[in-house]
């Protein structure tokens, strides 16, 4: 697929965040679909998944065919991808490094480092196979995917130190990968958004391997669940506001949902938290988690791009097939990227049309 050429936008701002139109809640056709397909099965249901098909759903390969490329977008090609492994407290995690094709490079890529989403219960490196190729493609980058230890056999705070040590591991590693720890990156998708956001602040007073910028799609930010969107889209596809209250349940088995650690709505100070981008969907039950959160860095002097997604629902970004407007999301999520981990001389970045939307198929850039 052919690159071109957006020239980067230096003043983000939060111009985006005011309250959306109630069309931008219409989901788009296909996504409905799917949709009622997936509310009439217990395959994402934390409340009535058993031990057992937990533990299957996190071993089970994603498969790469034409279905899965539709759905969560073909991988990047000119990308190579390595399985290692980080010694953590109890044990050993995964991680898996994306690493660009590097004929005739001779400079350090930034690091940017990945963590999925699942409500920190159920999900795997693997269904981020797709996005994080695409992002070690366009920016380009070295990317690390971190295959946290999930709940409810290992709860919080589990999930959010395997996260740390192995952004620790990574910058210790950063050499070895031709990347520079100077210019580090986190991103994530709903409970990974979460540890992204939480692994930026505790590592604020860094002197090396400082995070100096995140990208947080459809972030949980507040597990007291008591948003106003909680209720307006509770019953919303791919995620309600039972399903949070399961994987909260399991996630933190009895502890406070007001810990700042768990709900970074909640870190008293937010000074000094690196520039940020956060997409929410339309109709989402987080989706007023993103808007709150972005507002509460922006009040504490943090560059902030906020962007609600219409015609979507939780999960556009593991599943872009089934939306219009997830491949333009993605452009914008990168650009946002490489505005401030990998600016060019000529202050342009350059962005690949990654997987077009039905909107841009046959069409040149």
């Amino acid at each position: 697929m052919g690159y071109f050429d957006i020239p980067v936008q230096t003043d983000l701002s939060l111009a985006d965040a005011g309250t959306q139109d109630e069309t931008t809640s219409r989901i788009d056709p296909v996504a409905r679909i799917a949709g009622w397909v997936v509310a009439r099965t217990t395959l994402t249901r934390p409340e009535v998944m058993g031990a057992r098909r937990r533990r299957l759903s996190r071993r089970l390969p994603t498969p790469h065919n034409r279905l899965t490329q539709g759905l969560l977008g073909a991988a990047a090609e000119q990308v190579t991808a390595e399985d290692r492994w980080v010694a953590v407290d109890g044990g050993s995690i995964t991680v898996r490094v994306y690493r660009p094709g590097t004929a005739g490079r001779t400079e350090s890529l930034p690091l940017v480092v990945y963590f999925h989403g699942g409500g920190w219960v159920i999900g795997s490196i693997g269904m981020a196979d797709g996005l994080c190729s695409r992002i070690a493609r366009a920016l380009p980058a070295v990317v690390v995917s971190v295959d946290y230890r999930l709940s409810p056999e290992f709860p919080f705070p589990v999930p959010l130190d395997d996260s740390l040590a192995a952004t620790e591991w990574t910058v210790r590693h950063a050499d070895e990968f031709g990347a520079d720890s100077d210019r580090l990156g986190v991103a994530g998708d709903s409970a990974g958004g979460t540890l992204a956001t939480e692994v930026a602040a505790t590592r604020r007073s860094e002197s090396s391997g400082r995070v100096i910028h995140q990208s947080l799609i459809y972030p949980v930010t507040d597990l007291t669940l008591s948003s106003d969107s909680m209720t307006r889209f509770g019953s919303a596809p791919f995620l309600t506001a039972s399903d949070m209250r399961g994987y909260r349940r399991l996630y933190l088995a009895g502890q406070d949902p007001r810990n700042p650690r768990v709900s970074p709505l909640f870190i008293d100070d937010l000074a000094g938290m690196p520039p940020t981008v956060i997409h929410t969907a339309a109709a989402d039950p987080l989706r007023d988690d993103g808007e709150r959160y972005a507002r509460r860095l922006a009040d504490a002097g943090v560059a902030v791009a906020y962007d609600c997604v219409p015609g979507t629902a939780h999960g556009f970004s593991t599943f872009p097939g089934l939306y219009r407007e997830a491949a333009r999301a993605e452009k914008k999520l990168l650009l946002h990227m490489s505005a401030h981990l990998c600016v060019t001389r000529d202050r342009t970045a350059r962005i690949p049309p990654a997987h077009p939307s039905s909107a841009d198929r046959g069409q040149q850039p």
